[in-house]
């Protein structure tokens, strides 16, 4: 994915992608659609691991 947000960076922002907390990002990036093959599922951490309450 790195080329991918690197091309979209300089698409959207006309420059390079972040590199330092100060940079300006693109908020979201993210894929849509299917893979051409089946894919096996990603690992997730439960919700604990991040949200405090």
């Amino acid at each position: 994915m790195a080329p991918h947000y690197e091309r979209l960076h300089q698409q959207v922002l006309g420059r390079p992608a972040p590199r330092t907390p100060q940079d300006p990002t693109v908020q979201m990036f993210c894929l849509i659609g299917y893979t051409p093959a089946e894919a096996p599922a990603t690992p997730r951490r439960p919700l604990a691991a991040f949200v405090r309450a």
